[in-house]
């Protein structure tokens, strides 16, 4: 659909159609039956529906013959925000679920999407709000008819999963993955000689609160008033006006590689419930320690201790100390490193994530 995100580009190994949809006729019943249409013309034996926000329940529903497989990126349906955030006022909304029923809870989740002023910069994902109704008690009712409408439902994480089983049971956890061969060219890492700088990397979307780049920010200048033996390389737009600081802005597959391979610690300072935490998988499997923040996806994404260091959300002090731990002990990093690319290995390629769950959902 083309509606300025969701774009493929290059070749992708199979064949991709689009489906242009008319903004002036963008709604629910335009947008949902021009997409069936164009489904029923190829006549699947199933269907997956992946990304999508507020017109994702209504796909659901309209394509429920065809036994659709769903996948939630983060917390879609569950959470009323941008890309379901389960985050609002600066921390987690513990004890509200958007689907328990409650008009009280309802009327919460929809004053804090409709206050998100993240809408006003994303001008389609606004529009499928609008179009969607989706402060709407008829919306909730499609989402738990969605749900349960759906023959499979895949997550990233056991939050997800315990608020979706009360509609369907067949409810799994499966986690995104790597191309680990590509990641296998980055050189192991070896024991940064004493003397030498500690590379710190922090890629993703750190310009996002959500994604704790003021808690790292905060860290570093703790470090930095203590000792100087440390740079940190971020991959955010805006500049970050610290001595220690390099941005590299936002990287292709490639350079991001090149990023990699020029670290020595990754860091994942995420305040939110990460869904899943792509990075620190990433970073497994190029070998790289992860120290990252013991929440949501990344709390089981990374073994403490083995592959990593987790860390409590939003504390800097803490953050600050476990990266120091790393720069006086630069061997446990190299060791921490091998292991993440084991597991990486192990878990987190993507060849091995089919064979153990897909083959068998979709044979």
């Amino acid at each position: 659909m083309r509606l300025h995100r969701g774009r493929i580009e290059g070749d992708v190994g199979f064949a991709v159609e689009t489906v242009d949809l008319p903004p002036l006729a963008f709604d629910v019943a335009s947008t949902v039956g021009l997409v069936e249409r164009r489904v029923s013309d190829f006549r699947p034996d199933r269907v997956w529906i992946a990304d999508g926000l507020d017109l994702k329940p209504y796909l659901i529903l309209s394509l429920a013959r065809y036994r659709p497989v769903v996948r939630l990126y983060a917390y879609e349906m569950l959470c009323a925000r941008r890309y379901g955030v389960l985050y609002r006022n600066g921390a987690e909304c513990r004890g509200i679920d958007r689907l328990d029923g409650q008009d009280e809870t309802w009327k919460t989740c929809r004053a804090c999407a409709l206050g998100d002023r993240r809408l006003l910069r994303s001008p389609s994902i606004a529009h499928e709000l609008l179009s969607a109704r989706a402060w709407s008690l008829d919306h909730r009712r499609a989402i738990m008819q969605g749900l349960a409408a759906a023959s499979t439902v895949i997550v990233y994480n056991e939050e997800a999963r315990r608020r979706i089983l009360p509609f369907n049971r067949d409810t799994r956890i499966i986690p995104s993955g790597v191309d680990t061969r590509r990641f296998a060219q980055i050189p192991p890492l070896a024991s940064v000689p004493k003397g030498d700088p500690v590379v710190l990397l922090a890629p993703g979307r750190l310009d996002d609160p959500v994604k704790g780049g003021a808690v790292l920010l905060d860290a570093c200048d703790r470090l930095w008033a203590r000792r100087q033996d440390f740079r940190l390389l971020l991959t955010m737009r805006k500049p970050w006006p610290r001595p220690y600081a390099e941005g590299l802005g936002w990287l292709g597959a490639n350079a991001l590689l090149t990023a990699y391979a020029r670290s020595h610690v990754v860091v994942a300072p995420a305040v939110w419930p990460e869904p899943f935490g792509i990075v620190a998988v990433e970073a497994m499997a190029a070998g790289r320690p992860v120290v990252a923040s013991a929440v949501g996806g990344l709390a089981s994404t990374v073994v403490d201790g083995q592959t990593g260091l987790l860390v409590p959300p939003g504390n800097a002090a803490a953050l600050a100390a476990t990266l120091e731990r790393l720069l006086d002990d630069r061997a446990l990093g190299a060791h921490l490193g091998a292991c993440g690319r084991e597991r990486a290995r192990t878990w987190f390629d993507w060849d091995g994530i089919y064979d153990r769950e897909y083959a068998k959902l979709l044979g």
